[in-house]
């Protein structure tokens, strides 16, 4: 199929004839499509989405010469919708499959028009369908919803069906500033997991730790029947920039539950405000002073301490690893190992029906790092560590369909190779984020946290 961007140039590139095409100049076409004019009238909720009717003709030799039509998601004709649809609904039952998913995934939704989906269905092929009935195309340029479902992968499960719903419907905003996606990314997991805060049947306790240059506060989960010859140290993920204890409390306090061991949250300090080193300094400090004072925490003396965290903070647990002496196992959920973005799943799963692509971690790492010099450090990327002897178990939770994916993989071998005792568990048809949305995540969570509590019993 040929790629959209070679066939649309620039506005000012178009040659316009005396004879441009109407909506009303093109003939209906009768098609058994049932949509009352209740669903016809519905606001469509792109926002800045234009629709140009093009032309070919010999003497363009098959470049694009007209823009017919444009306008804006108001659509206040009627009847312009329902040619569109009609228009749409022939190329669609070509891609059945398709788009029965699509239907499906929509249901029941202000977006379950036939017109909204046709729209995804066309965005995602580059908009470029013959009519059947002469040269002219119908194209969709600069969709800016932020509408992660611009294809329905075939290996995504249901809860991952169920995520990208919701994103759908709570889109990420337009233009990305630090404070508007922290509060996003609060608003989302709040949402999601708001009817599993409650499940918790331990006790929670707020504490700050004292370092040379600021006081990070902690939460300890601590859970009924608890065993105090293990506690747990988690770090949030974030990319180093956004979310919080909070973002992450449902699925640590229920990881608590299913191990019966105290986990205690550490909110670390976050960029830009607060730039590499000092977020992971944060993290060493704290770690280190509950490595010393572990009895102060409700464990025994003995007490084995291990560092766990999902993408950021698994990075940050990796890294804590090679840092202090101490720490004797290490729990890593599609960790960010691979920040430079150098393995092959970075290219794989680019497409942001993932949700994590490789622009949301170049914007993480612009706000979290001075520079590139930051990035290459080994602290930061643990890959480019040249030991990994002696470094404590390490188990590995993965997601499938994530960009982070071969870093995972990649480390895991390089620590076996170095006699590191590991265990790979990779979660099918699942993508990034998984781990801290147990609420829309159940099934997929509980096998995750099922692995962690095997792991953690058997060290």
């Amino acid at each position: 199929m040929s790629n959209y961007s070679s066939f649309v140039k620039s506005e000012t590139e178009f040659e316009y004839t005396n004879n441009e095409l109407t909506y009303e100049s093109i003939s209906s076409i009768n098609t058994n499509i049932e949509n009352d004019e209740e669903q016809l009238k519905k606001k469509i909720q792109f926002v800045r989405i234009k629709i140009y009717l093009i032309q070919q003709t010999s003497e363009c030799n098959k470049q694009i010469c007209v823009r017919y039509v444009s306008f804006d998601p108001s659509l206040t004709k009627v009847v312009r919708r329902r040619r569109v649809i009609e228009s749409i609904y022939l190329h669609v039952q070509q891609k059945k499959n398709i788009f029965e998913k699509l239907i499906q995934l929509f249901n029941g939704t202000k977006s379950s028009t036939i017109y909204e989906l046709g729209l995804q269905f066309l965005y995602v092929y580059n908009g470029l369908f013959n009519y059947r009935e002469g040269h002219t195309y119908l194209t969709i340029d600069k969709i800016k919803s932020n509408n992660y479902i611009l294809l329905m992968d075939p290996r995504f499960n249901n809860e991952t069906l169920a995520l990208l719903q919701f994103l759908a419907q709570n889109p990420l905003p337009q233009d990305i500033e630090v404070e508007t996606l922290r509060l996003y990314a609060e608003d989302i997991h709040q949402k999601i997991n708001k009817k599993l805060h409650e499940t918790f049947k331990g006790t929670i306790e707020e504490k700050t730790v004292k370092t040379n240059s600021t006081e990070i506060p902690i939460t300890i989960y601590t859970p009924l029947n608890v065993n105090k010859d293990k506690l747990v140290i988690y770090f949030h993920g974030g990319g180093w920039v956004v979310c919080s204890p909070k973002t992450t409390q449902t699925i640590v306090n229920y990881t608590a539950d299913v191990t019966k061991t105290i986990w205690i949250s550490v909110e670390y300090r976050l960029g830009p405000e607060y730039k590499y080193p000092i977020w992971l300094d944060d993290a060493l400090d704290v770690t280190q002073h509950i490595i010393q004072n572990r009895t102060a925490y409700g464990v025994n003396e003995t007490a084995k301490i291990g560092v766990a965290g999902d993408s950021a903070g698994g990075m940050i647990s990796a890294s804590l690893s090679h840092l202090l002496k101490g720490i004797d196992f290490q729990i890593l959920i599609y960790a960010a190992l691979d920040i430079l973005g150098e393995t092959p799943s970075y290219k794989e799963f680019a497409n942001p029906m993932y949700f994590l692509t490789p622009e949301l971690m170049k914007w993480y790492s612009t706000h979290a790092f001075h520079n590139l010099d930051d990035v290459k450090d080994p602290r930061a990327s643990v890959l480019l560590n040249r030991t990994f002897e002696g470094l404590p178990p390490c188990l590995f939770i993965v997601a499938d369909l994530d960009i982070l994916r071969d870093g995972n993989l990649e480390y895991q071998k390089l620590l076996e190779k170095a006699g590191v005792q590991t265990k790979l568990v990779l979660m099918k048809n699942v993508i990034h984020l998984f781990f801290t949305l147990p609420g829309i995540f159940p099934q997929t969570c509980a096998e995750a946290t099922d692995a962690i509590r095997d792991f953690v019993a058997s060290i």
